[in-house]
């Protein structure tokens, strides 16, 4: 069952995507760029891996209903997303919401042919420590590396200070169905169980025989996925759209509005309840715009 762009390459209980992305962090020239560039995907890897392994119950009792599944895709559908997800957030928006001035914003996108949940669009301004806090940032981040652990790792980018303040659009993602729209929104917005976690260990490994990956970076791929599992946190949040998680370590409001979903990545530097407070506001205002 295919259920968006992004999926459109993993087959249910198919773990290869996903080790194809964990894989190259331990390759030693991609290991030299910064981790924290490879650790943005991960989270939302994980999150997938829920539906997947939960989706052979639910196709099983769906399978009855599938005249009633094609009627609801006729109904279902809220709004359309654009092709560049810059066409969703402006920089006049962002100046409404945050007392910062045009000429400070730099605008930051990742963009492809087609929606697609690795597509992005922000803008940000650097905090006026922002020098200090790289290099505070860098001598966390070695120390952790020096250890030797890729837990330790994990951690260290968790904690690590944000040196700009952003809001941007991201993980744009489009079902066929409000059904199939929830049922993934609920499962990858919570901890990957004990069993998903087994699977991926499975998959890794046969990717790992295949790579000729030594038994220390075998080890350090497994511990990479588990260090971030660990970290997942979601939190529910009303008020916006028909359904609404805040992705901690993604630091984003993923929200749902029938069968569209959209992120809302923030940072105010002042705190989470803050960044939710105006990750709806901005969140509604591109409702608005739709």
């Amino acid at each position: 069952m295919l259920l968006s762009l992004y999926l459109t390459t993993i087959k249910e209980n198919d773990f290869h995507f996903i080790t194809s992305l964990i894989l190259p962090i331990l390759d030693n020239q991609q290991f030299k760029r910064p981790i924290m560039k490879r650790m943005f995907y991960i989270p939302l890897i994980i999150g997938s891996i829920t539906f997947s392994c939960s989706n052979d119950v639910s196709n099983e009792k769906n399978s009855e209903q599938k005249n009633d599944q094609v009627q609801d895709k006729v109904v279902s559908k809220v709004i359309d997303l654009p092709d560049n997800p810059c066409e969703m957030i402006s920089m006049e928006l962002v100046t409404k919401h945050f007392d910062v001035s045009a000429d400070s914003l730099e605008k930051d996108e990742y963009n492809r042919e087609g929606v697609h949940w690795t597509e992005s669009c922000a803008y940000k301004c650097k905090k006026a420590d922002f020098d200090v806090i790289n290099k505070r940032n860098q001598e966390k981040i070695m120390a952790a590396m020096k250890k030797g652990s890729m837990k330790d790792a994990v951690k260290a980018g968790k904690e690590v200070e944000q040196a700009h303040k952003h809001v941007g659009i991201t993980n744009l993602r489009e079902f066929d169905t409000s059904d199939e729209a929830q049922k993934y929104f609920k499962n990858s917005h919570k901890k990957p169980s004990k069993e998903d976690m087994e699977k991926l260990d499975q998959e890794f490994n046969k990717q790992a025989d295949k790579k000729g990956l030594s038994a220390k970076q075998e080890e350090m791929g497994k511990s990479l996925s588990s260090g971030i599992a660990d970290n997942l946190k979601f939190i529910e949040v009303d008020g916006i759209g028909d359904m609404a998680s805040w992705d901690d370590l993604g630091s984003k409001l993923d929200v749902l509005v029938g069968t569209t979903q959209f992120g809302v990545k923030i940072h105010t530097g002042e705190g989470t309840e803050k960044d939710i407070e105006k990750a709806k506001s901005v969140a509604k205002d591109i409702l608005s715009n739709f």
